[in-house]
Order: C-alpha cells, then sequence, then structure tokens
C-alpha cells in the first residue's frame, strides 16, 4: 500500500486532490492510503517516516509548504515530495529539498495522473521494497526497507533498527543481505552492521553517522564504505 499525505489549507483543493488519487488508484490497480492535513504544523507533529509521497501546498497560513518540505527532508531524506501551488515560479526551489515535481493549481486531472503515472514508475521499486521478517516470538512481520535505518547482528540474531522501533529475527547478515533488492543503498561498514545510505547524516574519525547513531566504520571495510558512500551520493 502507498501511503500519501497531504498538506493543504484549501478545502476544495484538498477534495481536488482526493478525486484525482481515487482515479489513479482505479487505472493503476495499485492501493493507497491518504491522509489529509489543514496545516503543516500538525503534519509535522504527526510524522513518524510513515508516507511514501507528500504533497505540499506552497503558499498556507503558518507555516507555508517550502518551510515545512525543508523541516520534513531533515527529518527523511527519502519520502518523495510534490509541491502543489498557484505559482509556478515558487516550484522551482523545490529543488532546495530534492521535489521530485509540482502540480499547478487549478489542478488538472489528466495533467495530474500523467505525473503521478511517471513517478510510480520512477519510484516502484522504493515504494515495493519490502522485507518478510520472522520475528523471535514466532510472528509474520513486513517491514518497508525505507523504514530501516540499519541493521545489527547479535549473536545468532540480526536487530533491524527502524522508525517504528527495533525487529528481532533468528539470521545471518549475510543472509538478509541476500534477500535485499537495494544493495546500492544498503552497505556494511563492519562485519557487524548493514547501514542504510538514505539516512546517513555523515562521517566523523571512525564512525558512520546513522540516523544520529555513530557506529564503528571498520578499517578493513573503510575503503570500500567510503566508495559505496561516494557512489550514492554521486547518484550512480
Amino acid at each position: 500500500m502507498i501511503q500519501i499525505g497531504i498538506v493543504e489549507d484549501e478545502k476544495k483543493e484538498q477534495e481536488k486532490l482526493l478525486s484525482c488519487l481515487n482515479e489513479l488508484q482505479e487505472q493503476e490497480k495499485v492501493s493507497i492510503e491518504t491522509h489529509v492535513f489543514s496545516n503543516a504544523s500538525s503534519f509535522l507533529e504527526a510524522y513518524h517516516h510513515n508516507y511514501d509521497i507528500v504533497f505540499f501546498d506552497i503558499e498556507m497560513d503558518g507555516m507555508n509548504g517550502m518551510d515545512a518540505a525543508k523541516e520534513l527532508r531533515s527529518l527523511d531524506k527519502s519520502v518523495i515530495i510534490i509541491f502543489v501551488t498557484n505559482l509556478a515560479q515558487m516550484a522551482v526551489k523545490g529543488y532546495e529539498v530534492e521535489a521530485l515535481d509540482f502540480i499547478v493549481k487549478p489542478i488538472e486531472k489528466a495533467t495530474f495522473l500523467l505525473k503521478m503515472k511517471r513517478v510510480f514508475n520512477r519510484t516502484s521499486s522504493k515504494l515495493e521494497d519490502s522485507l518478510e521478517i520472522q520475528e523471535k516470538d514466532g510472528d509474520l512481520r513486513v517491514i518497508h526497507t525505507k523504514d530501516i535505518y540499519y541493521i545489527e547482528t547479535s549473536g545468532h540474531y540480526v536487530i533491524y533498527h527502524t522508525s517504528d522501533g527495533d525487529v528481532m529475527e533468528y539470521n545471518t547478515l549475510k543472509a538478509v543481505e541476500k534477500k535485499i533488492h537495494q544493495e546500492k543503498i544498503f552497505v556494511r561498514c563492519n562485519r557487524c552492521y548493514l547501514v542504510i545510505l538514505q539516512y546517513l547524516d555523515g562521517v566523523k574519525k571512525e564512525n558512520a553517522i546513522i540516523h544520529g547513531t555513530p557506529l564503528l566504520i571498520s578499517r578493513p571495510q573503510r575503503k570500500q564504505f567510503l566508495e559505496d558512500v561516494s557512489a550514492f551520493l554521486g547518484g550512480q
């Protein structure tokens, strides 16, 4: 299921976006769940890495959509941001928050559907990739890879550190690597950690800072790890 957030203070525009997304859902045969927020503050307060795509109206009372998008990007480096605006020239500032696209009001349904189909085509692997986890208590759980910060090995278990808390599975890190389809952003910094580069805050001395947590980069792994970071940041 694709989770979509709409941050828009005009009721009419909210309803238009919802109508377009409902038609997109029928045409593309995808499952979409939408959540609507009338202001940016309430959206940011409720945000817990739980959306795949967020639509921001740029001009809103209180915090505007551009400032809200900057705040969101500081929390989540991978969520897809799309601006909806009356002023097309404002949307060009979207590069500052790596916005994927913008839609000019009044929303024209045919144009919207075409743009969103392109978004889905370009991001389908990101939106759909997930892992089935056999938890320690035997329960089966599905985790979206975009929600994982890093994976740690501990004894005969691996621990998935995610936006929803830690999940433990009886497994090896090597086996987990084989079932991940996004190998370019899941890399080792040492034999104990598989880190997700989209949550890399930086490299300080001997540590990779992953979502605020310092993880040791081993000496044998350092050269390859830094090459992987460089390739990821360069979009390779």
